[in-house]
């Protein structure tokens, strides 16, 4: 079926009650939010380099046979949080050649996928760029966060709990700075060939127990979060 193209700006699709069903959406305008869908089978959410300031939410998918959440030249704010997405043939979430703005990817929950999180920039940057993957569970999954940088811009992964990855429970590029501190990873102790790109330095504060990962309500940024 052919995808429902969003490209007036200012829409917000909202479900109006648990469960409703969503086909495919292409996005090619700004400041959208789609929220509260069930979507599955061969569904798909893109974005295209015309659209801007996205929020994708409360989004529930399964039995999906693609990739699933693709984001292409990602500007403004993106909000991806608060999805469960499992069982799927492809990613879950993709973002390609973001260009600018913030990227915040948080509280979902992903299973049963091949790459869980993918991030990668385009050939131009601006340095201003942030991205914050945080507080997403994610298991059983071919490779767990994939995050690529940029022009050293502000990039991280954090409390997040990845486990039982058959590639890597984490990617980056060669001469990256992206910070994967205050992870859990289901180990006890650090399997460095687990990881690719990324250093130990980048590594630290690790949670060997996932109920250790500190909440939000005891979390203050400005004070450490847990001494190593």
């Amino acid at each position: 079926t052919t995808p429902l193209n969003i490209d007036i700006d200012g829409i917000e699709l909202k479900a109006i009650e648990d469960l409703v069903e969503l086909g495919s959406v292409e996005v090619n305008a700004k400041d959208v939010s789609l929220n509260g869908f069930n979507m599955q089978g061969s569904a798909f959410i893109h974005v295209t380099a015309l659209a801007e300031n996205i929020e994708i939410m409360n989004i529930t998918a399964s039995a999906i046979t693609q990739d699933f959440i693709v984001i292409s030249g990602s500007k403004g704010l993106v909000t991806i949080k608060q999805n469960e997405l499992s069982n799927m043939t492809g990613d879950a979430i993709t973002i390609t050649g973001y260009e600018s703005g913030t990227m915040v990817v948080s509280h979902n929950q992903i299973s049963d996928v091949e790459t869980a999180i993918l991030i990668t920039p385009a050939e131009t940057v601006d340095v201003t760029t942030e991205i914050k993957v945080e507080r997403n569970d994610i298991s059983d999954v071919t490779d767990g966060i994939v995050i690529e940088d940029a022009n050293s811009i502000h990039a991280y992964a954090r409390f997040n709990s990845v486990i039982n990855a058959t590639g890597y429970l984490a990617q980056s590029n060669s001469g990256n700075n992206v910070e994967f501190t205050l992870n859990h990873w289901g180990l006890e102790t650090l399997d460095m060939n687990k990881f690719d790109n990324i250093t130990e330095a980048m590594l630290l504060g690790f949670y060997a127990n996932k109920v250790d990962i500190i909440s939000e309500d005891a979390y203050f940024p400005n004070l450490p979060a847990k001494f190593i």
